[in-house]
């Protein structure tokens, strides 16, 4: 390099600030990497108080306007158009009506269905139970048919919505 005319101490000093713009560019993008971390704390933070917000609202909305409601708020939240939240909404409240409804619970005490199997035997209690229990399955069916026929039309008219929506011309 002395042969190009550079001495020595340019050759340091060149050398030096090669060092130094090295030294500035690990700096940078230290800086750089900290305030992306900054501003994914703080998006985080944002997605939190959103979040609770929304969980809050909800939690407001089943005490005011009850458990359906806040079921169509949840879904309207996450995206949904609110006739098809209505529409799954009412086919869970059915579903949920026909799993309550399911759940047998016992309406005499012990001591009277003993007294009954004594007096007129077990296979009449038997009979009315099953009865009983397959008109309740009926019943259930033909709700949760009706539901998911409603959420069926529901889902099919917001799909033709949105292929409507979504249509293009080509004008040429």
């Amino acid at each position: 390099m002395q042969d190009q005319g550079i001495g020595e101490s340019d050759i340091k000093r060149i050398l030096f600030a090669e060092q130094a713009l090295e030294a500035q560019k690990k700096l940078d993008e230290a800086k750089k990497k900290a305030q992306q971390e900054e501003e994914n704390r703080l998006q985080k933070v944002a997605d939190l108080r959103k979040s609770e917000l929304s969980r809050l609202e909800e939690q407001r909305v089943l005490l005011e306007q009850g458990e359906k409601a806040a079921h169509v708020f949840r879904l309207t939240q996450q995206g949904l158009d609110k006739d098809t939240a209505e529409a799954i909404a009412n086919a869970q409240a059915a579903s949920d009506e026909a799993m309550k409804a399911r759940q047998i619970q016992p309406t005499q005490p012990i001591a009277a269905t003993e007294s009954r199997l004594l007096s007129r035997g077990p296979r009449q209690d038997k009979m009315d139970e099953v009865a009983k229990n397959t008109k309740l399955t009926a019943d259930q069916s033909v709700k949760l048919n009706e539901a998911i026929g409603r959420l069926q039309t529901a889902v099919e008219k917001d799909n033709q919505a949105k292929k409507d929506s979504l249509s293009v011309k080509v004008i040429t």
